[in-house]
Formats: C-alpha cells, structure tokens, sequence
C-alpha cells in the first residue's frame, strides 16, 4: 500500500464488498462520476477497497465499468484491520467474517486528510454528495461547492443534524457560498 500513497495524492473510499446494494447503486457511482473532477484538483488516483478477493474486485470493476476508479481487493482484511475500520457484518447477511465498515477520505503523501466514516456499513449518508456539499460550505471552499453543484448535489438535502450547507455558509458568513446556493 505504501506504494500506493507515497507522493501522491489519493482520494480512498472504502466499502463491504463487491456486488453489494449500497456499494453498487450508491457508493462506486458517487465517485465514478466526479473522476475528472478530483483528477482536475491534483488527484492522482481513485481507489475502492473493499474485503474481498482481487478476481472478484477485478469481475465487479468490469461490470460496473466505473471509469478511473481502481480496485483493489484486501483479500486477508490485514488494510482493513489496520486502518481501524474492520466490520461484523454477520447480521448484515454478508457471512461471518470481518468486513470494511464504509469510509472515504484524502490521502497526500500518505497523510490522512478530509476522512469521512460511516455509522455502519449499511449507511451512506456522511459519505455522499450532500454531505461533502456542507463540509466544503462549513470550510468555505467555493470552488468545491460550485463543483458539487455542478455535479447535481441538492442544496436542499439536509445532514442527521437537519442541517443544509446553505446553513452553514450563512452561519459562517460565506456570502459567495451563500450566493451560490
């Protein structure tokens, strides 16, 4: 993995596996589509990992044919399990190993960045458009919220606090977020 994140920078997302729900109609999609985008901000790969195998990663990256985003399989859980992230999904029907818990984050030149967790692997709620929509509005980044938008992020999706980014822009008076919202 070292090899992977030393001097570059790599948007990571992870998820419970291949051929899944979540994973497949929501999570892969979210990020196939803004490739182009993340590359245009100096990224210079994005990766899904998820606990299984790398023939079956490699079977699902050919169905999906998501587009610049790499896959890769951690067959053993070792990633998974160092990162912190490891999952029982054994009621979640998904057998009664380990798993990935649902996570995405920034990495540059092996530092950790922006790193967004999921309640349960079941969830994709602090992971999606709406949410990165009000982070970058709380931290004031114009040029990722106009991105967002442009992507079809709705400015009325609120967080599990109630929350909407045009909220938070006003809150902390972004007037350019606040006008483009």
């Amino acid at each position: 993995m070292q090899t992977l994140f030393t001097g570059r920078k790599v948007v990571l997302f992870a998820l419970p596996g291949a051929f899944t729900g979540v994973c497949e109609r929501g999570h892969v999609p979210s990020f196939a589509t803004l490739v182009g985008d993340f590359k245009a901000k100096g990224v210079d790969e994005v990766i899904c990992v998820s606990v299984n195998d790398p023939y079956c990663m490699n079977a699902w990256a050919t169905q999906l044919a998501a587009e610049g985003v790499a896959f890769y399989g951690d067959a053993d859980g070792s990633f998974t399990r160092a990162v912190g992230a490891e999952w029982d999904c054994n009621g979640d029907a998904l057998g009664p190993a380990k798993w990935s818990n649902r996570y995405a984050c920034v990495v540059d030149d092996g530092i950790v960045g922006a790193c967004f967790v999921e309640q349960g692997p079941g969830d994709l709620e602090v992971s999606d458009g709406a949410t990165l929509l009000g982070a970058a509005a709380f931290e004031g980044q114009e040029a990722m919220v106009r991105m967002l938008l442009q992507r079809g992020a709705s400015v009325n999706l609120q967080n599990s606090l109630g929350l909407t980014a045009l909220m938070y822009a006003a809150d902390y008076g972004y007037t350019t977020i606040v006008q483009a919202l």
